[in-house]
């Protein structure tokens, strides 16, 4: 991301700013997660857990250039066990 909006931290599945604690999802024990918005991670999991990568970026028309950076991501970026 580039330009004066491009300061983070952003989500690190669908690239929303996180700017207001009340961005943030929430992790199993209810503390804010680090790393996502609340859109895309509550209670500690992600709220659309069978989202590919390509769904991800079809859904995100508003983030320009996303075919470059939901990919760059961190929940795009581990790997998923056997089995999952």
């Amino acid at each position: 991301m580039q330009g004066p909006e491009a300061t983070g931290p952003f989500c690190q599945s669908c690239g929303m700013p996180l700017r207001q604690p009340e961005d943030y999802g929430t992790e199993a024990d209810g503390l804010m997660a680090e790393d996502y918005c609340r859109f895309c991670f509550q209670s500690g999991m992600f709220t659309a857990p069978d989202l590919s990568m390509q769904g991800m970026i079809d859904r995100s028309p508003d983030i320009p250039d996303r075919s470059r950076i939901i990919p760059a991501l961190k929940r795009w970026q581990e790997k998923k066990p056997a089995g999952r």
